[in-house]
């Protein structure tokens, strides 16, 4: 499953994420797949794309930075996948009109 993970930087707490990040644990665990990640200019903040099934994996990445970046996380759907949800409920849609 595809995660949105947007974060905040606590700005008493940039130096410790810049020292963080440049060592290892800017990385996910092996069984979160770091599809993609961007950082803002100016701001304190970025987002990344992952995807994992282990909910689990996902939570130990997010704890690991817990203490120093605020989180926000929801699943998400590639086209071809909402394209086939919206079909499939499209029926649905048509009884409530």
């Amino acid at each position: 499953m595809l995660y949105l993970v947007s974060w905040t930087i606590h700005s008493s707490h940039r130096n410790a994420a810049i020292k963080r990040f440049l060592g290892a644990a800017a990385q996910p665990p092996g069984e979160v797949k770091l599809l993609g990640r961007w950082h803002a200019v100016g701001p304190l903040t970025g987002f990344a794309l992952a995807e994992t099934d282990d909910l689990q994996a996902l939570f130990h990445w997010f704890m690991q930075w817990s203490d120093l970046l605020d989180f926000d996380v929801v699943p998400a759907l590639t086209d071809e996948q909402l394209g086939q949800a919206l079909q499939a409920s499209q029926s649905h849609w048509w009884q409530h009109e």
